[in-house]
Protein backbone atom coordinates (compact mmCIF):
# COMPACT_ATOMS: atom_id res chain seq x y z
CA UNK A 1 0.00 0.00 0.00
CA UNK A 2 1.29 3.14 -1.17
CA UNK A 3 1.94 6.09 1.47
CA UNK A 4 -0.79 8.24 -0.04
CA UNK A 5 -3.43 5.56 0.85
CA UNK A 6 -2.13 4.66 4.12
CA UNK A 7 -2.47 8.91 4.82
CA UNK A 8 -6.12 8.35 3.52
CA UNK A 9 -7.39 5.31 5.59
CA UNK A 10 -5.51 7.32 9.09
CA UNK A 11 -7.35 10.47 7.88
CA UNK A 12 -10.84 8.67 7.62
CA UNK A 13 -10.74 6.82 10.40
CA UNK A 14 -9.88 9.88 12.75
CA UNK A 15 -12.59 11.59 10.58
CA UNK A 16 -14.91 8.58 11.99
CA UNK A 17 -13.56 8.54 15.48
CA UNK A 18 -14.59 11.90 15.52
CA UNK A 19 -17.96 11.46 14.66
CA UNK A 20 -18.37 9.02 16.91
CA UNK A 21 -16.90 10.50 19.98
CA UNK A 22 -19.14 14.07 19.09
CA UNK A 23 -22.39 12.22 18.60
CA UNK A 24 -21.48 10.22 22.35
CA UNK A 25 -20.73 12.79 23.77
CA UNK A 26 -23.84 14.64 22.86
CA UNK A 27 -25.84 11.93 24.04
CA UNK A 28 -24.45 11.45 27.24
CA UNK A 29 -25.39 15.62 27.98
CA UNK A 30 -28.58 15.05 26.89
CA UNK A 31 -29.14 12.26 29.51
CA UNK A 32 -27.62 14.67 31.89
CA UNK A 33 -29.65 17.51 30.48
CA UNK A 34 -32.81 15.05 30.55
CA UNK A 35 -32.52 14.34 34.57
CA UNK A 36 -31.80 17.62 35.93
CA UNK A 37 -29.43 15.49 37.65
CA UNK A 38 -28.30 17.93 40.18
CA UNK A 39 -25.26 15.80 41.73
CA UNK A 40 -23.50 15.35 38.40
CA UNK A 41 -20.32 17.91 38.22
CA UNK A 42 -17.45 15.53 38.07
CA UNK A 43 -19.63 13.21 36.08
CA UNK A 44 -20.11 15.82 33.12
CA UNK A 45 -16.64 16.64 33.75
CA UNK A 46 -15.30 13.69 32.88
CA UNK A 47 -17.55 13.02 29.71
CA UNK A 48 -16.12 16.57 28.76
CA UNK A 49 -12.71 15.97 29.16
CA UNK A 50 -12.45 12.35 27.37
CA UNK A 51 -15.13 13.67 24.71
CA UNK A 52 -12.92 16.65 23.86
CA UNK A 53 -9.15 14.79 24.70
CA UNK A 54 -9.69 12.01 22.33
CA UNK A 55 -10.54 13.59 19.14
CA UNK A 56 -7.83 15.92 19.79
CA UNK A 57 -5.30 13.07 19.92
CA UNK A 58 -6.46 11.71 17.34
CA UNK A 59 -5.99 15.18 15.25
CA UNK A 60 -2.62 14.66 16.62
CA UNK A 61 -1.92 11.31 15.59
CA UNK A 62 -2.90 12.26 12.09
CA UNK A 63 -0.48 15.13 12.30
CA UNK A 64 2.51 13.29 13.31
CA UNK A 65 1.86 10.96 10.60
CA UNK A 66 1.68 13.62 7.79
CA UNK A 67 5.02 14.96 9.62
CA UNK A 68 6.30 11.65 9.19
CA UNK A 69 5.73 11.56 5.85
CA UNK A 70 6.96 14.66 4.46
CA UNK A 71 3.50 16.44 4.26
CA UNK A 72 4.60 19.66 6.51
CA UNK A 73 2.24 22.20 5.19
CA UNK A 74 -1.30 19.66 5.40
CA UNK A 75 0.09 18.70 9.11
CA UNK A 76 0.44 22.52 9.69
CA UNK A 77 -2.84 23.64 8.31
CA UNK A 78 -4.92 21.28 10.41
CA UNK A 79 -3.12 22.08 13.21
CA UNK A 80 -3.79 25.81 13.13
CA UNK A 81 -7.47 24.91 12.37
CA UNK A 82 -7.94 22.87 15.24
CA UNK A 83 -6.14 25.26 17.23
CA UNK A 84 -8.14 28.06 16.03
CA UNK A 85 -11.26 26.38 17.34
CA UNK A 86 -9.80 25.63 20.45
CA UNK A 87 -8.67 29.16 20.98
CA UNK A 88 -12.62 30.53 20.29
CA UNK A 89 -13.44 28.32 23.08
CA UNK A 90 -11.11 29.15 25.84
CA UNK A 91 -11.63 32.96 24.87
CA UNK A 92 -15.46 32.32 25.21
CA UNK A 93 -17.36 34.29 27.83
CA UNK A 94 -19.38 32.23 30.00
CA UNK A 95 -22.62 33.74 30.57
CA UNK A 96 -22.77 34.74 34.94
CA UNK A 97 -26.05 34.85 37.27
CA UNK A 98 -26.26 35.21 40.77
CA UNK A 99 -27.67 31.54 42.82
CA UNK A 100 -31.26 31.28 42.53
CA UNK A 101 -31.80 31.58 46.58
CA UNK A 102 -30.10 35.45 46.32
CA UNK A 103 -33.12 36.58 43.69
CA UNK A 104 -36.02 36.24 45.88
CA UNK A 105 -36.16 40.35 46.26
CA UNK A 106 -36.20 40.19 43.04
CA UNK A 107 -39.34 38.41 42.37
CA UNK A 108 -40.63 40.18 45.33
CA UNK A 109 -39.70 43.56 45.66
CA UNK A 110 -40.35 45.29 49.04
CA UNK A 111 -42.61 48.86 48.55
CA UNK A 112 -40.80 52.13 49.68
CA UNK A 113 -41.61 55.40 49.28
CA UNK A 114 -39.39 57.56 46.74
CA UNK A 115 -37.86 60.07 48.96
CA UNK A 116 -37.66 57.52 51.96
CA UNK A 117 -33.90 57.06 53.31
CA UNK A 118 -33.62 53.33 52.06
CA UNK A 119 -34.52 55.08 48.41
CA UNK A 120 -31.82 57.18 48.57
CA UNK A 121 -29.37 54.84 50.09
CA UNK A 122 -30.30 52.56 47.01
CA UNK A 123 -29.28 55.48 44.66
CA UNK A 124 -25.73 56.31 46.15
CA UNK A 125 -25.06 52.50 46.29
CA UNK A 126 -25.91 52.56 42.65
CA UNK A 127 -23.80 55.34 41.83
CA UNK A 128 -20.68 53.78 43.20
CA UNK A 129 -21.32 50.51 41.86
CA UNK A 130 -22.02 52.72 37.70
CA UNK A 131 -18.12 54.28 39.09
CA UNK A 132 -16.78 51.31 40.02
CA UNK A 133 -17.87 49.72 36.38
CA UNK A 134 -16.83 53.16 34.81
CA UNK A 135 -12.96 52.59 36.48
CA UNK A 136 -13.13 48.91 35.33
CA UNK A 137 -13.68 49.80 31.82
CA UNK A 138 -11.23 52.53 31.64
CA UNK A 139 -8.78 50.15 32.77
CA UNK A 140 -9.78 47.35 30.34
CA UNK A 141 -8.89 50.25 27.48
CA UNK A 142 -5.55 51.00 29.14
CA UNK A 143 -4.99 47.79 28.89
CA UNK A 144 -6.13 46.95 25.72
CA UNK A 145 -4.29 50.02 24.47
CA UNK A 146 -0.83 48.50 26.09
CA UNK A 147 -1.37 45.28 24.03
CA UNK A 148 -1.20 47.77 20.69
CA UNK A 149 1.90 48.61 22.01
CA UNK A 150 3.44 45.42 22.63
CA UNK A 151 2.30 44.28 19.20
CA UNK A 152 3.23 47.49 17.46
CA UNK A 153 7.09 46.68 19.10
CA UNK A 154 7.38 43.52 17.44
CA UNK A 155 6.55 44.85 14.49
CA UNK A 156 8.76 47.61 14.17
CA UNK A 157 11.47 45.25 15.61
CA UNK A 158 10.96 42.62 13.22
CA UNK A 159 10.91 45.11 9.77
CA UNK A 160 13.95 47.37 11.48
CA UNK A 161 15.73 43.73 11.52
CA UNK A 162 15.07 42.87 7.98
CA UNK A 163 15.21 46.70 6.40
CA UNK A 164 17.95 46.77 8.31
CA UNK A 165 19.72 43.51 9.70
CA UNK A 166 23.50 43.18 10.81
CA UNK A 167 24.32 41.03 7.53
CA UNK A 168 24.28 43.82 4.29
CA UNK A 169 24.68 41.27 2.12
CA UNK A 170 21.30 39.20 2.87
CA UNK A 171 18.56 40.86 0.63
CA UNK A 172 15.50 41.70 3.02
CA UNK A 173 13.76 38.07 1.57
CA UNK A 174 16.75 35.92 3.17
CA UNK A 175 16.56 37.60 6.20
CA UNK A 176 12.78 37.29 6.72
CA UNK A 177 13.83 33.51 5.53
CA UNK A 178 16.41 33.10 8.54
CA UNK A 179 14.23 35.03 10.84
CA UNK A 180 11.58 32.63 10.81
CA UNK A 181 13.43 29.49 11.75
CA UNK A 182 15.04 31.12 14.13
CA UNK A 183 15.29 29.89 17.88
CA UNK A 184 15.42 33.85 19.05
CA UNK A 185 12.69 34.72 17.01
CA UNK A 186 10.34 32.01 18.58
CA UNK A 187 11.71 32.88 22.50
CA UNK A 188 10.54 36.67 21.72
CA UNK A 189 7.36 35.34 20.64
CA UNK A 190 6.78 32.99 22.98
CA UNK A 191 7.22 36.19 25.67
CA UNK A 192 5.36 38.30 23.86
CA UNK A 193 2.39 35.39 23.91
CA UNK A 194 3.08 35.42 27.93
CA UNK A 195 2.99 39.46 28.10
CA UNK A 196 -0.26 39.15 25.66
CA UNK A 197 -2.21 36.57 27.72
CA UNK A 198 -0.78 38.60 30.95
CA UNK A 199 -2.79 41.31 30.00
CA UNK A 200 -6.07 39.54 28.85
CA UNK A 201 -6.20 37.82 32.69
CA UNK A 202 -6.53 41.91 34.02
CA UNK A 203 -9.32 42.52 30.87
CA UNK A 204 -11.30 39.51 31.63
CA UNK A 205 -11.02 40.03 35.69
CA UNK A 206 -12.07 43.28 35.39
CA UNK A 207 -14.71 42.18 33.03
CA UNK A 208 -15.63 39.47 35.84
CA UNK A 209 -16.04 42.48 38.73
CA UNK A 210 -18.53 44.58 36.42
CA UNK A 211 -20.43 41.31 35.27
CA UNK A 212 -20.82 40.81 38.91
CA UNK A 213 -21.64 44.57 39.94
CA UNK A 214 -23.66 44.85 37.27
CA UNK A 215 -26.01 41.62 38.42
CA UNK A 216 -26.22 43.11 41.78
CA UNK A 217 -27.89 46.44 40.14
CA UNK A 218 -30.08 43.49 38.03
CA UNK A 219 -31.18 41.75 41.37
CA UNK A 220 -31.19 44.43 44.41
CA UNK A 221 -31.59 47.77 43.28
CA UNK A 222 -33.48 47.69 39.47
CA UNK A 223 -36.63 45.49 41.06
CA UNK A 224 -36.99 48.03 43.85
CA UNK A 225 -36.79 50.89 42.35
CA UNK A 226 -38.36 50.48 39.21
CA UNK A 227 -40.95 47.22 39.93
CA UNK A 228 -41.59 47.37 43.33
CA UNK A 229 -44.86 48.36 44.92
CA UNK A 230 -44.45 52.79 46.02
CA UNK A 231 -46.13 53.53 49.31
CA UNK A 232 -46.56 57.38 48.42
CA UNK A 233 -47.26 57.38 44.37
CA UNK A 234 -47.93 54.44 41.86
CA UNK A 235 -44.91 54.31 39.11
CA UNK A 236 -45.94 55.16 36.12
CA UNK A 237 -43.93 52.48 34.47
CA UNK A 238 -45.27 50.26 32.69
CA UNK A 239 -44.92 46.88 33.74
CA UNK A 240 -43.12 45.36 31.18
CA UNK A 241 -40.07 47.95 30.81
CA UNK A 242 -36.69 47.04 31.98
CA UNK A 243 -33.93 48.77 33.65
CA UNK A 244 -30.13 48.57 31.58
CA UNK A 245 -29.04 45.78 33.58
CA UNK A 246 -31.69 43.33 33.06
CA UNK A 247 -32.29 44.22 29.82
CA UNK A 248 -28.45 43.12 29.22
CA UNK A 249 -29.72 39.99 30.57
CA UNK A 250 -32.96 39.40 29.23
CA UNK A 251 -34.19 35.69 27.17
CA UNK A 252 -37.61 36.43 25.40
CA UNK A 253 -39.64 34.84 22.74
CA UNK A 254 -39.42 37.38 19.68
CA UNK A 255 -41.78 37.68 16.55
CA UNK A 256 -40.52 36.49 13.10
CA UNK A 257 -38.17 38.91 11.73
CA UNK A 258 -39.26 37.46 8.18
CA UNK A 259 -43.10 36.85 7.79
CA UNK A 260 -42.54 33.32 6.92
CA UNK A 261 -43.89 30.29 8.56
CA UNK A 262 -41.11 29.61 11.01
CA UNK A 263 -41.25 28.87 14.82
CA UNK A 264 -40.43 32.30 17.30
CA UNK A 265 -37.09 32.50 18.60
CA UNK A 266 -35.66 33.25 21.29
CA UNK A 267 -34.06 36.80 21.52
CA UNK A 268 -30.74 36.75 24.14
CA UNK A 269 -29.49 40.24 25.47
CA UNK A 270 -25.60 41.12 25.96
CA UNK A 271 -24.83 38.81 28.74
CA UNK A 272 -27.05 35.92 28.11
CA UNK A 273 -26.73 35.61 24.40
CA UNK A 274 -24.64 31.94 23.83
CA UNK A 275 -23.44 32.73 20.18
CA UNK A 276 -22.82 36.46 20.97
CA UNK A 277 -20.43 35.36 23.60
CA UNK A 278 -18.98 32.63 21.58
CA UNK A 279 -17.96 34.05 18.32
CA UNK A 280 -18.07 38.00 19.30
CA UNK A 281 -16.59 38.52 22.98
CA UNK A 282 -13.11 36.99 21.33
CA UNK A 283 -12.24 39.58 19.63
CA UNK A 284 -11.13 41.33 22.51
CA UNK A 285 -8.26 38.65 22.46
CA UNK A 286 -8.24 38.78 18.48
CA UNK A 287 -4.03 40.02 19.34
CA UNK A 288 -3.14 37.67 21.99
CA UNK A 289 -4.54 34.44 19.49
CA UNK A 290 -2.74 36.46 16.81
CA UNK A 291 0.83 36.56 18.38
CA UNK A 292 0.43 32.81 19.71
CA UNK A 293 -0.67 31.35 16.13
CA UNK A 294 2.61 33.31 14.71
CA UNK A 295 4.48 31.88 17.72
CA UNK A 296 3.45 28.52 16.85
CA UNK A 297 4.15 28.96 12.93
CA UNK A 298 7.91 30.08 14.13
CA UNK A 299 8.36 26.69 16.88
CA UNK A 300 7.10 24.65 14.09
CA UNK A 301 9.00 25.74 11.51
CA UNK A 302 11.95 25.43 13.98
CA UNK A 303 11.12 21.94 14.63
CA UNK A 304 10.59 21.12 11.21
CA UNK A 305 14.40 22.65 9.97
CA UNK A 306 16.78 20.08 8.04
CA UNK A 307 19.74 18.96 10.29
CA UNK A 308 22.18 21.52 7.94
CA UNK A 309 20.06 24.07 9.45
CA UNK A 310 20.65 23.21 13.14
CA UNK A 311 23.99 24.93 13.79
CA UNK A 312 23.80 25.67 17.61
CA UNK A 313 23.76 22.87 20.37
CA UNK A 314 22.02 25.65 22.79
CA UNK A 315 18.85 25.87 19.98
CA UNK A 316 17.02 22.76 22.13
CA UNK A 317 16.09 23.65 25.71
CA UNK A 318 15.04 27.34 25.72
CA UNK A 319 11.70 26.93 22.92
CA UNK A 320 10.58 23.85 25.16
CA UNK A 321 11.01 25.94 28.07
CA UNK A 322 9.55 28.82 26.16
CA UNK A 323 6.69 26.43 24.91
CA UNK A 324 5.73 24.91 28.68
CA UNK A 325 5.62 28.45 30.04
CA UNK A 326 3.09 29.78 27.13
CA UNK A 327 0.65 27.07 27.81
CA UNK A 328 1.11 27.44 31.74
CA UNK A 329 -0.33 30.79 31.51
CA UNK A 330 -3.26 29.01 28.87
CA UNK A 331 -3.75 27.48 32.26
CA UNK A 332 -3.70 30.50 34.23
CA UNK A 333 -6.72 32.44 32.05
CA UNK A 334 -8.17 29.70 31.98
CA UNK A 335 -8.88 29.93 35.55
CA UNK A 336 -9.03 33.63 36.30
CA UNK A 337 -11.23 34.13 32.86
CA UNK A 338 -14.05 31.82 33.83
CA UNK A 339 -14.05 31.86 37.45
CA UNK A 340 -15.79 33.44 39.94
CA UNK A 341 -16.90 33.55 43.82
CA UNK A 342 -19.26 30.45 44.83
CA UNK A 343 -22.74 33.25 45.14
CA UNK A 344 -22.58 33.33 41.68
CA UNK A 345 -22.78 30.07 39.03
CA UNK A 346 -21.63 30.32 35.85
CA UNK A 347 -22.58 28.26 32.05
CA UNK A 348 -20.60 25.12 32.27
CA UNK A 349 -19.94 25.72 28.60
CA UNK A 350 -21.55 27.05 25.68
CA UNK A 351 -24.87 25.44 24.21
CA UNK A 352 -25.04 23.28 27.83
CA UNK A 353 -27.91 23.91 29.74
CA UNK A 354 -25.72 23.47 32.92
CA UNK A 355 -24.90 26.36 35.27
CA UNK A 356 -22.76 25.48 38.19
CA UNK A 357 -21.08 27.53 40.99
CA UNK A 358 -17.80 27.24 42.18
CA UNK A 359 -14.13 26.64 41.03
CA UNK A 360 -15.25 23.62 38.96
CA UNK A 361 -16.35 26.20 36.08
CA UNK A 362 -12.59 27.01 34.77
CA UNK A 363 -11.44 23.15 35.06
CA UNK A 364 -13.81 22.57 32.06
CA UNK A 365 -12.03 25.26 30.48
CA UNK A 366 -8.24 23.27 31.10
CA UNK A 367 -9.54 20.75 28.61
CA UNK A 368 -8.88 23.04 25.37
CA UNK A 369 -5.54 24.48 26.68
CA UNK A 370 -4.60 20.67 27.10
CA UNK A 371 -5.64 20.70 23.67
CA UNK A 372 -2.92 22.98 22.27
CA UNK A 373 0.03 21.06 23.35
CA UNK A 374 -1.72 17.78 22.11
CA UNK A 375 -1.94 18.89 19.14
CA UNK A 376 1.53 20.45 18.95
CA UNK A 377 3.06 17.87 20.44
CA UNK A 378 4.37 16.00 17.47
CA UNK A 379 6.19 19.15 16.62
CA UNK A 380 7.85 18.86 19.81
CA UNK A 381 8.74 15.29 19.65
CA UNK A 382 10.09 16.05 16.42
CA UNK A 383 12.48 19.21 18.42
CA UNK A 384 13.84 16.89 20.96
CA UNK A 385 14.03 14.35 18.51
CA UNK A 386 16.99 16.28 17.11
CA UNK A 387 20.30 15.18 18.02
CA UNK A 388 22.78 18.96 16.91
CA UNK A 389 26.14 17.82 15.13
CA UNK A 390 29.01 16.83 17.27
CA UNK A 391 31.56 19.75 17.83
CA UNK A 392 34.98 18.86 15.63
Amino acid sequence: MTTRKKLIFVAIGVAVAVMLDVYMVDLAFRYFSARKCPDCSIQMLLVWSIGWILPTSLLSVLIAQLLKHGYVLLSQAICFFAVTFNLILIFSVCPMDVLEQLKEISKKPPAIASESTETKFLIEENKKATDEIRTKDEEEDTWFHNKFILVGGLLAATLGYIGFGQQPAESPEQRFTTLSKSSSTAVILALASVMALGVDMHIRGNAGVTDQLGLWIRYYVEPVLLHGPKSDKPTALPENFYGWEEFLRTNVSREKAVAWDEPTREGSGLHSGELWNLFYEPHIHFLTGFVYVLYLAVFQTFACRSSSDRRLAGDQVMPLICFAVVHGSFLAFAWIAHAAPEMFELKVLPFVGALEAGYIVPVHYFVPCLALIILNWPYVKRYRAWEPPSQP
